[in-house]
């Protein structure tokens, strides 16, 4: 589950989720909005075209329920029950020839997760890139992105997606989680290595 990058760790899991309905949601969502979440994403007039929210899109209260729920019983398995609880969720469109900026969803000081998840994945559309420092040398990782499974890693670590280089759009689903108050309390930032927070954040531990 757990796989290492440079001393940072990200995990993979295939999610059952309708991802026909899902990718159609993403699309209708971007033309028509309607019955979003309400989340506080700009709007696309608002929005800096050289900024990552450009390509962000709300989701269908359907969407948002499905997704929040198939995440959350991941991140459960993960650290157990009232740990993280989903922050915003949001679709993803990359159109041909375009590609998504180096950025990343650090938002606050406190321990958090982001998260990708593909419904689809057409070929040469553009992997996963993760960037990471070692010895003081920018390192590019780039994961073999996969359909139909959710890739989760820090909140703060950098990451990007290549030019698509198909004749379809990407299109993908991202969100955050955001520790919760109890959760943070139990870490031990000196000495608590066995907690998988830790795998996610570069301090590595025992539980792989």
């Amino acid at each position: 589950m757990f796989k290492l990058i440079n001393g940072i760790y990200y995990s993979q899991h295939k999610l059952e989720v309708d991802n026909d309905y899902l990718i159609n949601d993403i699309i209708d969502q971007r033309e028509n909005p309607k019955d979003s979440t309400g989340q506080s994403r700009p709007n696309q007039s608002e929005i800096d075209v050289q900024h990552t929210f450009y390509e962000d899109t709300p989701l269908s209260s359907k969407s948002h329920d499905m997704m929040t729920f198939a995440t959350q019983n991941v991140v459960d398995s993960i650290f157990g029950s009232n740990t993280f609880s989903i922050g915003e969720i949001w679709g993803h469109i990359v159109p041909p020839g375009e590609q998504t900026m180096i950025h990343n969803h650090e938002e606050t000081n406190s321990p958090g997760l982001s998260f990708v998840y593909y419904p689809h994945f057409p070929e040469n559309s553009g992997n996963l890139v993760f960037i990471t420092n070692l010895d003081r040398n920018r390192i590019l990782y780039e994961i073999n992105s996969t359909a139909g499974h959710l890739y989760i890693f820090s909140r703060d670590i950098l990451h990007f997606t290549p030019r698509n280089g198909s004749n379809v759009d990407r299109i993908s689903c991202s969100g955050n989680f955001t520790a919760k108050i109890p959760f943070i309390k139990s870490l031990d930032y000196d000495i608590d290595f066995e907690n998988p927070y830790w795998l996610y954040s570069g301090r590595e531990g025992t539980n792989k």
